[in-house]
């Protein structure tokens, strides 16, 4: 009754997403739990699920990243033929989807949220995670395989628990943001300013 008051009467964007969340966590767990088994109904048959099954009930810490390809899988799943943790060398991917008559690995990953954050008791700065944590991606999962795949692969990232966001994912693919002013040399007045891309990050990729 106090988080719901909170949701009705609160104008501050914190308390209400503290309230919202509350109410998610404490009393969502039978549509949780119905969405989940909706989601499971839909991969039982597939290749691969009993791994995945197994992941979700014996790893409670991964419960989050399966979660995320149990559904990523369960949106493709009776539509098109899909393979569930399909295996190159030594490694495994998290799902491989005929697509337009050809196969497509993805890799699929759910970054935590930003520790410190959870800690902080003022206001603090956010760094933009989502660059260590593709190229941790590349170097464990990938680039050992790299020589083995055949199909296109790619990487998607569901980042609802995270900090990271869709312009965090373009800085670090495309470089950062930055503001270019150019300056007259002799008068000092600017004679333009534009947004632009820091390309610091081009030697970074080029390793991969």
């Amino acid at each position: 009754d106090k988080m719901m008051n909170i949701i009705k009467t609160s104008k501050e964007d914190i308390q209400l997403a503290n309230a919202q969340l509350y109410i998610e966590m404490k009393h969502s767990g039978n549509s949780f739990f119905g969405y989940l088994n909706k989601c499971l109904s839909k991969l039982k048959k597939e290749r691969g699920f009993v791994s995945l099954l197994k992941r979700l009930k014996t790893n409670p810490e991964e419960f989050n990243d399966v979660l995320s390809e149990i559904e990523f899988n369960a949106y493709f799943a009776k539509r098109y033929e899909i393979e569930i943790e399909p295996r190159i060398e030594n490694k495994k991917l998290d799902s491989k989807i005929m697509l337009d008559k050809r196969n497509i690995f993805f890799e699929i990953f759910t970054p935590r949220n930003y520790k410190p954050l959870e800690e902080a008791k003022k206001a603090i700065e956010i760094p933009n995670l989502s660059k260590n944590k593709i190229f941790d991606k590349l170097r464990e999962q990938i680039i050992p395989i790299k020589d083995s795949i055949r199909e296109p692969l790619i990487i998607v990232i569901n980042s609802s628990i995270s900090v990271i966001d869709e312009h965090d994912v373009a800085n670090s693919l495309l470089g950062e943001q930055v503001l270019r002013i150019l300056r007259d040399k002799k008068t000092g007045k600017i004679i333009e300013d534009y947004w632009d891309r820091d390309n610091c990050c081009d030697s970074e990729w080029a390793k991969f």
